[in-house]
């Protein structure tokens, strides 16, 4: 079966503004006066916040002398395996019924497996690092691409 995977971070670990902040980046938008220009309603104190929380967890990194913020390796690693590429997923009776249940769409966030189905993920993109670390933050959708597009 082929399986569409994208991926978010957690919201029970990360507030609205420090997802909007990884979101940017991640779609990238790089430039902190940039990002600050996005997120006008927020005032500089309360930007710096998520944005030291996204770096001490080692989802961003930041350049104080270009004033721009990047993805670190392994996100950007996810980022870019997981773009715009399809996944063979073994057809098993309860893979196909979690895709029956909730329509096409597992999100491990909504499922009962929520950290050990994100790092099965995380293995199976990269089985030789050990990515274990970012299970807790990341939530991932797995897409069945035999029933369709679908919008995200």
């Amino acid at each position: 079966m082929k399986v569409k995977l994208d991926f978010t971070l957690n919201k029970a670990q990360f507030e609205v503004i420090d997802r909007a902040i990884f979101q940017l980046v991640l779609n990238g938008y790089t430039s902190i006066i940039n990002i600050q220009k996005y997120l006008y309603i927020f005032n500089q104190e309360i930007l710096a916040r998520p944005i030291r929380q996204l770096i001490n967890n080692q989802l961003i990194l930041a350049d104080a002398t270009q004033k721009t913020l990047t993805l670190s390796s392994p996100v950007s690693l996810l980022r870019d395996l997981t773009k715009n590429q399809l996944f063979d997923l073994k057809q098993t009776e309860t893979t196909m019924e979690l895709f029956k249940m909730h329509n096409g769409i597992i999100n491990t966030k909504k499922n009962y497996l929520n950290k050990k189905l994100t790092e099965y993920v995380l293995d199976y993109l990269i089985p030789d690092v050990d990515l274990a670390y970012y299970a807790k933050m990341l939530n991932f959708t797995i897409i069945n691409a035999n029933d369709g597009e679908r919008d995200e």
